[in-house]
């Protein structure tokens, strides 16, 4: 059997991030990528109240919600990471996956609550600028998969560890297959968000970091196909 191993090639603030072959075994391929710009990672903010926030340009994004108990408003926030340059060709079967992030040190109630992760359903996902391209279910113009993921028992962290997604292969099965916008070929991207469908008077979010905190801190990417 034949093993492949190809180096990463540094990254830029060019939109295409490094990937590298990290495998190949018995037909499968496995692939890593990183956000590689600032753009393409950050959050958005969506107060009760209807205000709204857009952030692509700080050191850490956060997912969650949290309680204002002297506004009396929940303020939930959704943190996306889009990866370009995604080279699985259409028709294959994702065998497995997962979204790997770096924890900034701040947090509350997030090691044993539950979240989201979905994918923006488009065949070639564009860098957002809008909170209303990285809040799955707010706008009809911006669909999300049908297929969201639950993450729950992230467990304690402390700052700079890096934990793992649980499995997602069947959220970006349903891009690969035939996204509800646009066509999925190789080489595209891909835009994952992670968030909270609570929003009880309560505070359970997580602060992660982002490629503006370093390129080595962006979140990553690893995917097998057959």
């Amino acid at each position: 059997m034949r093993r492949t191993i190809a180096s990463t090639t540094a990254r830029s603030t060019a939109t295409t991030p490094s990937w590298a072959i990290t495998g190949l075994s018995a037909g499968a391929t496995t692939l890593s990528y990183q956000v590689g710009h600032s753009g393409d990672d950050g959050y958005g903010t969506r107060v009760d109240s209807g205000s709204t926030a857009f952030n692509s340009n700080q050191t850490t994004a956060r997912f969650g919600h949290d309680y204002d108990d002297e506004e009396i408003e929940v303020s939930n926030y959704y943190a996306f990471f889009r990866f370009t340059g995604v080279a699985i060709p259409a028709g294959k079967t994702i065998t497995t996956a997962k979204l790997s992030l770096k924890f900034s040190g701040i947090g509350l109630n997030y090691s044993s609550h539950t979240f989201k992760i979905a994918a923006r359903d488009h065949g070639d996902a564009a860098r957002p600028t809008t909170i209303a391209e990285v809040r799955p279910g707010g706008s009809a113009t911006y669909p999300y998969t049908s297929t969201v993921v639950d993450w729950g028992s992230i467990g304690s962290l402390s700052s700079d560890d890096w934990f793992d997604s649980p499995e997602i292969k069947t959220v970006l099965q349903e891009v690969i297959d035939g996204p509800a916008q646009g066509t999925w070929a190789s080489g595209n991207a891909l835009m994952l968000v992670v968030y909270d469908a609570d929003d009880d008077e309560s505070n359970k979010y997580s602060f992660i970091k982002t490629y503006d905190s370093a390129s080595g801190d962006a979140a990553k990417l690893e995917i097998t196909y057959s």
